[in-house]
């Protein structure tokens, strides 16, 4: 679970840094520096250990249905988790893809036309669409199973047919 949390977020990292970087002010971006990156990478590995804490403790492992499966104790705590990387990380990605979009495209509009093909200017432009389209790929990705872990902490209480629990492990091997 930590590399799943550390990946989400060092893309979201990414995509901050990336909207910083972009930004025609010169005080935001001061915030893309690569000292502040290095910190703030060490201090989310550090957070997120902490936080991952938890699953050693709010966790077993029972046979459900001829399988062993690892259950929640404190459902609540993996709801607010499930929200967070469902709704909250892709929603943040998406925000700063589309302001990061947004300054480049001001950059792009508002240059010379002999500035258009520095290299650097032309490198810059090329990592910002590769931040953006790895974020599109992280969102679609990792979405699928946010939201089936989200449904099954949601329904683990109820009863279920056959049929919904088949139909349940073809979508957990999807995800």
């Amino acid at each position: 679970m930590l590399s799943t949390n550390l990946s989400l977020n060092f893309v979201l990292l990414a995509s901050i840094n990336r909207y910083y970087l972009s930004s025609r002010n010169e005080k935001r971006r001061k915030y893309g520096q690569i000292y502040l990156q290095y910190r703030l990478i060490l201090f989310t590995t550090v957070v997120w250990a902490l936080l991952s804490l938890h699953h050693y403790f709010n966790s077993n492992v029972d046979m459900i249905n001829q399988r062993s499966t690892c259950l929640v104790k404190y459902s609540k705590y993996f709801i607010i988790l499930s929200i967070i990387y469902t709704l909250i990380m892709p929603m943040l990605m998406i925000i700063f893809g589309l302001l990061t979009l947004f300054n480049v495209r001001n950059i792009t509009k508002n240059r010379n036309p002999l500035q258009k093909h520095c290299l650097n200017q032309r490198i810059q432009y090329q990592l910002t669409w590769m931040i953006l389209l790895e974020i599109l790929l992280t969102v679609l990705g990792c979405l699928p199973y946010s939201l089936y872990t989200f449904y099954i902490l949601l329904t683990r209480n109820r009863s279920k047919t056959i049929e919904q629990i088949t139909f349940e492990n073809l979508i957990d091997q999807i995800s």
